[in-house]
């Protein structure tokens, strides 16, 4: 498996916060960010597939990228969408 650079790691932690805050935070949390961040996220995985994430939770890019998409699933169902097609969940 490979790491996230530190760079990577912080954009990782700010993508999966606003997944994580998106659904109950529509007021505050523009969909643009969300956007960005599933880009950035399909980003990575697209370098690094494998790579470990330091998170308990979600501890590897493909966990981190089916978290992300459950948390949308509802809010933004096209991103969600984006993310389960790229680690090929249905």
């Amino acid at each position: 498996m490979s790491e996230l650079t530190v760079e990577e790691n912080l954009i990782l932690k700010v993508a999966v916060a606003t997944c994580f805050a998106f659904p109950f935070k529509t007021a505050e949390v523009p969909p643009e960010d969300v956007d960005l961040y599933v880009e950035q996220l399909l980003r990575l995985y697209a370098l690094k597939p494998n790579a470990r994430t330091g998170d308990p939770d979600h501890p590897d890019l493909p966990s981190t990228l089916a978290f992300c998409a459950d948390r949308l699933g509802s809010s933004a169902p096209s991103q969600a969408a984006r993310l389960r097609a790229a680690v090929g969940a249905t």
